[in-house]
């Protein structure tokens, strides 16, 4: 079980994980200086797209600044079906997909609610019988799984920031820190991740490869935001 994936978004879109995935945009995007966790990558009109082998469970946990207040948009969407975290016009986020053919993950249902102009930590977990989401290291809610994440993943990739080809806005705001596994994290990591933790260590791997970033940044960045240069 590893990190397979992790983008920290620190200034670049490079891949610092086990494997080597380019992420796509869509248009030219920005840095801010204020991230969670050093640099982010800032979005107001642009949305890019992760693409790789779906694994048969995952983790997915990433820091977001919500920087939108009344649009219907999405964080991220996965699948023929679009499975997908959406934000309604009241900030509430919901578990949803279409009906287009495909596999749908989970049932539909209310997740989370998010501040608007504040870093939080969000982290899904998926593990064969349940999906789980947690805010700041804390479980917010619980799904029952209806189908393989190989079949509702079934395009191999993951979309951000917006639902691809659907008519609904882009979400507006920042991203840091990025990560794919290919298990369900417990609790205890989670909220070790939450915390800012970076450094890993590859135990499973003979090479004992470890991946160790040092950044700098404000940990509690809150309010207006500053770019740094185009994509």
């Amino acid at each position: 079980m590893s990190l397979i994936h992790w983008w920290p978004l620190n200034g670049d879109t490079k891949d610092y994980g086990c494997g080597n995935v380019e992420l796509v945009f869509t248009a030219s995007y920005d840095y801010t200086n204020a991230g969670k966790i050093g640099k982010a990558l800032q979005l107001s009109s642009s949305y890019f797209s992760s693409s790789f082998q779906a694994p048969n469970k995952m983790s997915i946990a990433f820091w977001i600044y919500p920087n939108d207040t009344g649009s219907w948009s999405d964080i991220f969407s996965i699948g023929t079906n679009l499975g997908r975290i959406e934000k309604t016009s009241t900030d509430v986020y919901y578990w949803y997909q279409s009906s287009k053919g495909g596999s749908n993950l989970c049932s539909n249902g209310e997740i989370f609610t998010l501040e608007n102009q504040q870093w939080q930590h969000i982290t899904v977990t998926i593990d064969g019988t349940s999906v789980k989401f947690y805010v700041n290291g804390e479980l917010k809610n619980t799904i029952s799984q209806t189908s393989p994440l190989t079949s509702a993943m079934d395009d191999n990739r993951i979309v951000w920031s917006h639902r691809g080809s659907q008519w609904e806005g882009q979400y507006k705001g920042c991203f840091n820190d990025i990560r794919i596994y290919d298990h369900a994290l417990s609790v205890k990591e989670i909220k070790e991740i939450s915390k800012g933790l970076m450094l890993h260590y590859n135990f499973e791997d003979h090479m004992a490869t470890a991946y160790g970033n040092v950044y700098q940044g404000t940990n509690n960045a809150k309010g207006d935001l500053t770019t740094s240069g185009n994509g």
